[in-house]
């Protein structure tokens, strides 16, 4: 939570937009919520400009009058976002108010996540002082006693976009898919979480995966292939919990030597059994290729970043091309 753009203004948004979106433009929501907020904070961090980190942008007055205006801005440019909306199944409502909620909303939702965590947010300007606060020197000390409260918020909203997109699908062989994935790609959300949110998304991940391979084998029968698929995520997921539970880089290491033959035999062999099978339901080879070489790179920082990456490029289009062909 002290820096900008993390998953839990994503989550939420997920969250309260599944419940909104039929009264406000869901993607614009999203946006307002996870990114736009934060660039206050983003840009005094990389320009060293004087004043709070988070200061006027982080009030519910701004959210009175910018979030409207940043939903008016994302309504002109909605023809370049529709591909997107689309992609993700980021339906709601179309109409200029609809836009204009949204920002509204979402710009709200931010400085409301973040009203217990930072001493110098004036959330009521021009009142002074933050009276939601949850500690009054040190935002650390507020982040560990709420912590449990923001893991709960993170794992609900992945959870509940993974429901929303399973039944946005019809269930089915392509709402299994869409849901295993959105499930599997946010459990990379856990390293900005504590214990909590880490074993309820590492649970998601678990559940991601039989759903998935479900749908998977269901259009390329063959238990080999779902055993395969399914050990090389369990060996996967195992590698990435691992250093977040127990302990420092060293340590790590150490143990990616010494386990190497456990988990990367497996990993490799269930990658190159599943192959074929995500080729036969349509996979993009952009993705496959991207998760290939996630997979190979995978005991350091950028092979989690490329596999997650090639989870969300999958989930914006192999749901899709299953429901259009039909073939589970």
């Amino acid at each position: 939570m002290f820096m900008p753009f993390t998953t839990y203004h994503l989550a939420s948004s997920l969250l309260v937009g599944v419940l909104l979106r039929g009264r406000v433009n869901w993607l614009s929501f999203l946006i307002v919520s996870t990114f736009l907020v934060d660039v206050e904070p983003l840009a005094k961090m990389v320009l060293d400009l004087p004043g709070p980190l988070h200061g006027l942008a982080h009030t519910f007055a701004a959210a009175a009058v910018l979030g409207p205006a940043a939903g008016l801005a994302l309504y002109a440019a909605r023809g370049v976002l529709r591909p997107l909306s689309s992609a993700f199944r980021f339906v709601g409502a179309e109409s200029l108010g609809a836009y204009a909620l949204g920002g509204a909303a979402g710009w709200a939702l931010h400085v409301f996540m973040d009203m217990p965590l930072y001493p110098e947010m004036k959330p009521f300007y021009p009142l002074e002082g933050n009276p939601l606060l949850l500690a009054s020197v040190d935002p650390l000390d507020s982040w560990l006693g709420v912590a449990w409260v923001y893991d709960l918020v993170l794992a609900s909203g992945f959870f509940a976009y993974a429901a929303y997109l399973y039944f946005s699908y019809g269930g089915g062989g392509a709402g299994k898919a869409a849901a295993g994935l959105a499930l599997l790609a946010s459990f990379f959300a856990s390293v900005f979480a504590t214990g909590v949110g880490q074993s309820a998304l590492l649970l998601g991940a678990l559940v991601g995966i039989y759903l998935f391979y479900s749908a998977l084998w269901g259009a390329a029968p063959g238990r080999g292939a779902l055993l395969a698929a399914a050990a090389l995520i369990s060996a996967s997921l195992f590698l990435l919990v691992r250093p977040l539970v127990f302990g420092d880089f060293e340590v790590f290491i150490t143990s990616f030597v010494s386990n190497v033959a456990s988990w990367y035999v497996p990993l490799v062999a269930g990658f190159a059994l599943t192959w074929r099978a995500l080729r036969r339901v349509g996979a993009p080879r952009l993705w496959l290729y991207t998760a290939a070489v996630g997979v190979a790179t995978l005991w350091i920082l950028v092979g989690g970043v490329l596999l997650a990456v090639a989870l969300v490029g999958l989930l914006s289009s192999l749901p899709r091309r299953l429901a259009a062909s039909g073939r589970v």
